[in-house]
């Protein structure tokens, strides 16, 4: 597959050292090891290999959402990339879906949200503090996502505007407060998702959906353990993010009427 003017290509010096960057012509991009002149790159194949103005050696790669997301600068606390593929899987995310998040931070969660539910479909993102929004929307506009968003500044507590949505995600310290919102704009066996770094904040989460009717309820954690990959010599890294966050995860009900 050929690089065009316009695509965005992953360029790598390392595993460690790669730089998410959008193919215009008339730029050049630098890093420590030199610069690249952009047009260089156009009708190369994803894959290819190049040698800059210092002889140093870079690899041109086609982005995977991943990459997108590393891109993303923060302002608040990330969502790992283990966490936001859980999350989509958890709740269905895929083209034409209507989901909403409230608690948008930086965006990350929003960029992989609005990649998966394009081109039909939509996110509608709520957060209190639009210093966040601001952010966020400069990271979705920068990844080419914005037609696929609505931001909203708001207190997710006083409801939402959508309804019949498939899925509702929940990144608050507080998502108990916002359940019954939730149940209201969910369309029928709709997903609801809770992301919370506490015990207590489960338990609390939990009891509020059985008295919201929310059924299929499980809650659990994800982990990941890397491993070096030093040929000879493969164990475990000796440093890993050992604990995120839980998901509490539930379906919508519609009890039957008496």
């Amino acid at each position: 597959m050929k690089i065009n003017e316009g695509d965005f290509v992953l360029i790598s010096a390392s595993a460690e050292k790669k730089w998410l960057v959008k193919i215009e012509k008339n730029k050049e991009f630098h890093t420590h090891k030199g610069s690249i002149l952009l047009k260089d790159l156009i009708g190369l194949d994803f894959g290819s290999s190049i040698v800059n103005n210092k002889g140093a050696t870079f690899f041109l790669w086609k982005p995977i959402p991943a990459d997108y997301i590393d891109s993303i600068s923060h302002s608040t606390q990330i969502i790992y990339q283990t966490d936001i593929a859980q999350i989509i899987f958890s709740v269905g995310i895929c083209s034409g879906k209507r989901v909403i998040e409230a608690g948008t931070g930086s965006g990350s969660l929003t960029s992989a949200l609005a990649r998966y539910v394009k081109p039909d479909g939509r996110v509608y993102s709520y957060d209190i503090k639009e210093e966040h929004q601001k952010v966020a929307r400069k990271n979705i506009e920068k990844l080419e996502l914005a037609d696929f968003v609505d931001f909203k500044v708001r207190d997710a507590a006083k409801g939402f505007d959508e309804e019949d949505v498939d899925a509702i995600i929940l990144d608050l310290p507080t998502p108990w407060e916002i359940i019954d919102s939730a149940y209201k704009s969910l369309m029928g066996g709709g997903i609801l998702l809770v992301f919370v770094p506490t015990y207590t904040q489960v338990d609390q989460a939990i009891e509020k959906m059985v008295k919201s009717n929310f059924y299929q309820i499980e809650a659990f954690e994800v982990i990941r353990r890397d491993l070096t990959t030093k040929i000879g010599a493969i164990r475990p890294v000796t440093r890993m993010v050992g604990f995120t966050a839980f998901f509490v995860v539930g379906r919508k009900g519609i009890p039957v009427k008496k």
